[in-house]
């Protein structure tokens, strides 16, 4: 569900081809505006979008606070988000999403549970994930059904 039309429109461009955001310095095009202001960071340095952040460890520089912060936890070796499947440890979630849909594909479908909350349609790996979700989503605590059921 989205509150304002605008991250309607944004989630909706990530499905299609349209991309309205284009460099005026090379012509090339992104879906959204965060994307655009990377590349010209990245491409065009001397377009001055954004100062490039450099790691103090390696010749990386990246375009954001957020990317320096997770660059800087591959070189301190943190991982923190592991794979219930087979214990392999990843630097972000995303990471680890992205682990679990491609080498444990059977596992996760296998393992889904359901949140079971009305209308609800996700599903979830782990019940500690299904109860943040059933929490945060819905004011949910561990044993409540939303009413819908017996």
């Amino acid at each position: 569900m989205f509150l304002r039309s605008d991250d309607l429109r944004r989630h909706i461009r990530i499905h299609t081809n349209e991309r309205p955001y284009a460099c005026d310095i090379c012509n090339k095009a992104y879906k959204q505006s965060y994307e655009l202001k990377e590349h010209k960071t990245l491409a065009h340095p001397e377009s001055g979008v954004r100062k490039l952040l450099a790691c103090s460890l390696c010749d990386k520089q990246l375009t954001t606070r957020n990317g320096l912060y997770v660059h800087m936890k591959a070189h301190r070796g943190e991982k923190n988000h592991m794979c219930i499947f087979c214990e392999k440890r990843f630097i972000t979630s995303g990471e680890l999403s992205s682990h679990m849909k491609h080498i444990h594909p059977s596992e996760v479908n296998a393992e889904q549970f359901p949140c079971g909350f009305g209308e609800c349609p996700r599903k979830f790996v782990t019940k500690a994930a299904l109860r943040q979700h059933r929490s945060n989503k819905h004011g949910v605590k561990d044993g409540d059904t939303g009413g819908d059921s017996c």
